[in-house]
């Protein structure tokens, strides 16, 4: 029985020492033609699309910095009507406030003035823009009308 047990013990270890047979072949991967590649997926969120008057405005404002002050309000007044998120229309008011102050047009520039601070009422000029002669002192009355409104 031992002679048994010793054959039986030795068949085990050389069971264990064989080599294992090899894994079968992964499948072979499909054609590219039978299924399309994904698509990339962007990690940032694709930028908002920009308000349709935000051409004109810029075009406004480069033609007001070049002294080109009637283009400068057919591009404002038409980037308004176009259409502009709030704070680009306050921005497009205070230039057309600017425009008209310095044509001498003082109701047109406080209305432009006004719908400015309808829009934001937070609204105020740079320390150069409200330190300007004509439309600061307009401004600055424009705001203080606003308070006393308020009270």
């Amino acid at each position: 029985m031992r002679h048994g047990l010793s054959l039986f013990a030795l068949a085990c270890l050389l069971g264990g020492c064989a080599t294992p047979e090899a894994p079968p072949a992964p499948p072979e991967a499909p054609l590219a033609a039978e299924t399309p590649p994904a698509e990339p997926v962007s990690e940032t969120p694709p930028a908002p699309a920009p308000k349709p008057g935000a051409a004109g405005l810029a075009k406004g404002i480069d033609a007001y910095e070049n002294g080109q002050y009637r283009l400068a309000r057919n591009q404002l007044n038409s980037a308004l009507t176009s259409g502009l998120d709030a704070p680009d229309q306050v921005v497009a008011h205070k230039y057309l406030a600017f425009i008209a102050c310095a044509g001498g047009e003082r109701i047109t520039c406080r209305s432009h003035f006004k719908k400015a601070l309808d829009i934001d009422p937070g609204f105020s000029l740079t320390r150069t823009e409200s330190g300007h002669p004509v439309w600061g002192k307009i401004f600055r009355e424009v705001k203080a009308e606003r308070s006393k409104a308020k009270r």
